[in-house]
This record gives structure tokens, C-alpha cells and sequence, in this order.
């Protein structure tokens, strides 16, 4: 037998759905105050009116075996939520995070990471100051990648402060402007004001270094110049390793007695004129003492380089390297890819593609008079081969494998080099015993076909700027600099407007779980009438 709808029973319905909605609209138009007040105020009638018109289903149901049931329900959910409530606080003292964003845009580089290390291994503590205003984005942004340092190291010791609120301490530290952080570790103090990985990973760097070590580019013969900001030029590069605690300077041996004392990496960078037999001899001279030297020797000149590294076990080629597979990939099949990396320090978790616009091979041989140890550590496509008939090549613009003369790939162009070295005069083993008993000195060499690679119109390939940084990361015994830079890639985001985000937000969380609370109800509401 069908019963009529009995309207008394629905006002509580009516009444809960217009609290929600009056809520939901007030949060996504603010401007609405006076219609979701109206909306609030009828919905809490309709509760009162329910009331009045079911007083006595009221007070049975609150003393009754269903109130007893519903208490037992309230209790189980109380408990339900302090488990989940618990689970929350045991995830945030021990928790992991997953990065599932297609450039991995919410995750640290790998050079963030190795300096983190770093700081755990040497016991460092950095302590981070932020001046933000608060509430503002920057703010917000900041923390958040704050927050991925602190979960990966208990070294990092992070405030933040509004200046407006906290004007001593902001004079304290010469804040100027807001969105600034200092970074301070025993004496050494850094400032950015920026928010990005990059700067605050350059930060860490600097203050977590006690010395900075000095890196001479060689001036006089054509070679690449530090201060050129056109595309030949490096002063990207120079850029790149000031970031990373580096002082960068030029070097004309012309004008100087020998190499600087303070010369951490020797850089040889594509000279265009032979070096004079004595800068050689100065330069050899510094290589047998433990230096640290890094030749990026292009084709076609003649520099005095090729019989200089000969009795360091390297050899440079006559040739340039042919590459087909470069022109679907690069546009030039002059312009080789090294895909293919030997195991080594340099080159460990190096996974990236490097061009090399006009190389020559570079491979070792028999021939060494130093002891040192040499490794091929960087190989093109097997598709490529090393051109002899440069004449044809250049005057006809015609290049043809020829069995006879050309040497089929994968063609060697980077090679590294290890040797005993020797103690400089005045650190002799009586005065030093200790300090020889626990470092052998050492002689690093890098050879490299190609001296166009990491200038600034090439640094920007996927892993030519990053090589040349490890490169000499590892001349200079900078271990842990030996790592993939912070990407800059920004993440792909959806602009909504204040009350789109606040519609998506509250339809979520109150739309979806309403709808099936009223359907319960409605369904609870039936039965009971039946």
C-alpha cells in the first residue's frame, strides 16, 4: 500500500542541504554574504521546524535501542579516525615521498643530493634564516622546497622570519628586501634572493667549503675566452662554475714565470696557434708536480699539442669525426653525439647526450713516459667514423667511409689520465711524513676532441654544460660536484581563479560525500515510513 510523502519528515534534509550549500556558496563568492546568511537562516529553521513537528520520533530515537546503536557507530568512528589520526602523525615524523611528475619537478637533482651527503659526511651544520612576508607565495613556494632539503639531511636548521615583525633581526643580517634567506656555516655566510633549487644548492655549496679552488682558462693562442658573451665565447661556463665556489681566472704564460701556485685546473681551451715549446715546458712542468690540467684540442690546428700528450699516453687524431646518425639528431653530420661512456669517477651516473660540433678522435697509446694510467671514457654512435681526406671533405663538401684510410666507429674522444705525481720542493717527507703517508699526490689530465662543445651556444645540449662541470669537478677533487644539475624546468600548471579553486575544492570535499550522505538519509527516511 503506497503511503503519501510525509513533508514533515524532509526538513531536516532541507535544512542540512541548505547549510551546506550556504557554506559552499559563501567560500566560492564571498560577495554573497547576505544570500547564504538567508540560506543559513532557513536551513536552521527547517531544523528547528523538524524538530517541532517530530518532538516525540525525536525523543524515542534518543531513547531507544537505535540511540544505543548509534552511539556504538559514533564510538567506532571516534576510534577509526585515531588511527588515521595516528597514522598521519607516525607519516610525518617517518615519511617518503614519490615524485610521479613527468620531469620530476617536485624531486631534488642529483647534485643536490651529493651535497646533502656531503654535509652528513663531514658533519656540517647550515643553518637557513628566511625574511618573507607572511602569506605571501613566495613564502609558501620557498618552504616547500626547503622542506624537500630538510627531509633528505638533519643538517639543515630552517626559520622564518617577516622582517616587518622582526626588524632587529632583519638589521642583524643587512635584509634590504623581502624574499631574501642567508645561509650561514661557522664563518662562511651566503645570500640569495631567489627561490629556486639551483640558487639554494649554490649556497650550500659555498658556505660548506672551506677554500675556494682557482680554475685558469690559458689566454694567447686563440683559445675560448671566459669573458666573451657571444656564441664562441665562455662565459656561461664562467658563470656556471663561480656558482659552484670556483674562482675563475685568465692565464697568459707570456707574462708569467710559471703556473700560479694557486692553480687548481689548468683549462686549454681549442688554441688556434702553436703553443710556444716554452710554455709547453712550463706547462709539463706543472703536470709532473701533481697538476691538473683539462685540453680541449679541436681539428685542423696544428698547437704543439699532439706531440705534447704523447708521453702522457693520449693521442690526438688527424681526422674529423663523421656522424649520420647526428644529422637526424642534431642537424650535422659533423656534429658527433657521445652516447656510449666507459666506467670511471667522471662519468658514474652520467647518463646524458653530449654534441660535439667539428671533433677529432682522441685515443691513448702505447707510447707513455709518465706512468699514467689512461682511459677511453667517452665514445660516439657506431654509425660514425673518423674522416682522414679532410681536403675532400672541406674543399668538396663530400665525405664516403673508405675502409683503407677512415677508422669505423664508435670513435674515442675523450679520454682521462692519471699519474704519480710529484711533491712540490718545500714539502719535503721530513717536514710532511704525515701529510704524504695520507695523500698521494696525483696527476689528472682530461682530453677532450672538441673545444666548441660548452660554449654558450652549445651549453645549453642536454649534458654538455653538466660535462664539462664534472669534468672539472673530478681535475679538482671535488667529488661530490660530480652530479646533474637542478633542472630548470618549470611545471605544467592549470591558472584557475579564486573561485574556480574554491569550487573545485568544496565540491570535493562536501559534493561527492554529501550527495551520498543525503541519499542515505532519504533512503533511511523511506524505510521508516513504510
Amino acid at each position: 500500500m503506497n503511503r503519501s510523502i510525509d513533508w514533515k519528515s524532509y526538513l531536516g534534509i532541507a535544512g542540512f542541504a541548505l547549510l551546506v550549500a550556504a557554506f559552499i556558496a559563501f567560500r566560492v563568492k564571498p560577495d554573497w554574504k547576505i544570500s547564504c546568511m538567508i540560506a543559513a537562516g532557513l536551513g536552521i529553521a527547517s531544523f528547528i521546524a523538524y524538530i517541532a513537528f517530530n518532538l516525540r520520533d525525536v525523543k524515542d530515537a534518543l531513547g531507544g535501542r537505535t540511540a544505543l546503536y548509534s552511539l556504538n557507530t559514533l564510538l567506532a568512528i571516534v576510534i577509526v579516525l585515531s588511527i588515521l589520526g595516528l597514522i598521519n602523525f607516525l607519516s610525518v615524523r617517518h615519511h617518503k615521498r614519490w615524485d610521479i611528475t613527468q620531469g620530476k619537478i617536485h624531486s631534488l637533482s642529483d647534485q643536490s643530493l651529493r651535497i646533502l651527503q656531503n654535509l652528513d659526511r663531514v658533519q656540517r651544520d647550515v643553518e637557513i634564516t628566511a625574511f618573507f612576508r607572511e602569506g605571501d607565495p613566495s613564502e609558501a613556494k620557498m618552504r616547500d622546497l626547503l622542506e624537500m632539503y630538510t627531509a633528505a639531511s638533519h643538517r639543515l636548521k630552517v626559520q622564518f622570519f617577516d622582517p616587518a615583525k622582526s626588524p632587529g633581526l632583519a638589521k642583524r643580517y643587512n635584509i634590504e628586501e623581502y624574499n631574501t634567506a642567508v645561509f650561514s656555516s661557522k664563518d662562511k655566510e651566503a645570500k640569495i634572493k631567489g627561490q629556486t633549487e639551483e640558487e639554494i644548492t649554490n649556497a650550500l655549496i659555498q658556505v660548506s667549503r672551506d677554500a675556494k679552488k682557482t680554475v685558469y682558462f690559458l689566454q694567447g693562442h686563440g683559445e675560448a675566452s671566459i669573458d666573451e658573451t657571444r656564441e664562441n665565447g665562455y662565459s656561461h661556463i664562467k658563470e656556471e662554475l663561480e656558482k659552484e665556489n670556483f674562482i675563475v681566472k685568465k692565464l697568459v704564460l707570456l707574462n708569467e714565470p710559471g703556473i700560479p701556485h694557486d692553480c687548481s685546473v689548468l683549462v686549454i681551451a681549442g688554441p688556434k696557434v702553436a703553443i710556444t715549446p716554452q710554455e709547453l715546458k712550463v706547462i709539463n712542468e706543472y703536470l709532473v708536480m701533481a697538476g691538473r690540467a683539462l685540453f680541449l684540442a679541436d681539428p685542423r690546428e696544428t698547437t704543439g699539442l699532439e706531440n705534447f700528450l704523447l708521453p702522457w699516453g693520449v693521442k690526438l687524431g688527424n681526422d674529423v669525426i663523421i656522424d649520420r646518425v647526428a644529422r637526424a639528431l642534431v642537424g650535422s653530420e659533423l656534429m658527433p653525439v657521445a652516447t656510449q661512456y666507459e666506467e670511471h669517477p667522471l662519468t658514474r651516473n652520467f647518463r646524458y647526450a653530449t654534441a660535439y660540433p667539428m671533433a677529432r678522435s682522441v685515443d691513448v697509446t702505447d707510447k707513455n713516459d709518465h706512468g699514467a694510467a689512461d682511459t677511453v671514457i667517452g665514445r660516439t654512435s657506431p654509425q660514425s667514423w673518423a674522416e682522414t681526406d679532410l681536403s675532400t671533405l672541406f674543399e668538396k663538401n663530400a665525405a664516403d667511409f673508405n675502409a683503407d684510410k677512415d677508422r669505423q666507429g664508435p670513435i674515442p674522444l675523450i679520454v682521462a689520465a692519471t699519474a704519480p705525481g710529484k711533491m712540490p720542493p718545500e714539502e719535503t717527507p721530513g717536514e710532511t711524513g704525515k701529510k704524504l703517508e695520507e695523500k698521494v699526490p696525483e696527476t689528472r689530465i682530461v682530453v677532450i676532441g672538441c673545444s666548441q662543445f660548452p660554449n654558450n651556444q652549445y651549453c645549453s645540449f642536454p649534458g654538455n654544460s653538466n660535462f664539462l662541470m664534472n669534468t672539472i669537478a673530478w681535475l679538482a677533487e671535488e667529488e661530490d660536484l660530480i652530479s646533474i644539475r637542478p633542472s630548470t624546468q618549470s611545471p605544467k600548471t592549470i591558472s584557475l581563479t579564486r573561485e574556480q579553486a574554491s569550487l573545485v575544492f568544496y565540491s570535493s570535499l562536501f559534493g561527492l560525500p554529501g550527495a551520498v550522505l543525503i541519499i542515505g538519509i532519504v533512503v533511511w527516511v523511506r524505510r521508516r515510513n513504510r
